[in-house]
């Protein structure tokens, strides 16, 4: 646990070799660059805390590679792009939290469908411009919520979100609405 220590620069190179790491908290820090495609070859990694520096680039793919994976942290960066259908393929993820970011494009319906498991979702504070896929519906054990201010996202929700009703509650205290 490397958190809240004053680490400057770029993540060196041998720490996304660690194979046998479960987890990783570079979280509070003023840590900057790119995060390594290579964080895909830490497969016993269950926690990723990379929140509240200054990184860039986009999300790696290479993430959805990471199947033990149940906490994904990189809020509060300086992240760009879309969010990688990939993560997805992260059957135990249970708490993901990008807000504070510059993501665009929307969140992909596939990775809603794929992460069964998902406790929190804070995709707050982007770009993320697009309607809200109904496959969030499908989020049974969803009780954490933070989708809004987006830029471009408005705040009425499809209703084919309704089947589930868990998420409907939280996206309405979020301040959606049904659409009109």
């Amino acid at each position: 646990m490397l958190g809240s220590n004053r680490l400057s620069g770029v993540v060196p190179k041998e720490v996304w070799g660690l194979k046998g790491l479960k987890m990783l908290d570079l979280s509070s820090n003023q840590l900057s660059g790119e995060i390594s495609a290579d964080v895909g070859g830490l497969v016993n990694l269950e926690a990723l805390y990379l929140g509240s520096n200054a990184f860039g680039g986009v999300i790696p793919r290479e993430l959805g590679q990471c199947r033990k994976l149940k906490v994904l942290s990189l809020c509060n960066n300086r992240i760009s792009g879309g969010i990688p259908e990939e993560l997805g393929n992260l059957p135990e993820l249970s708490y993901l939290y990008l807000s504070r970011n510059r993501l665009t494009g929307g969140i992909p319906g596939r990775v809603c469908g794929g992460l069964k498991q998902l406790r929190s979702l804070y995709l707050n504070n982007n770009e993320l411009g697009k309607q809200v896929p109904v496959e969030l519906g499908d989020l049974y054990y969803l009780d954490s919520l933070s989708l809004l201010p987006n830029l471009g996202m408005g705040k009425y929700i499809p209703a084919g979100i309704l089947r589930g009703t868990r998420v409907w509650d939280l996206l309405f205290r979020d301040g959606f609405e049904p659409l009109p």
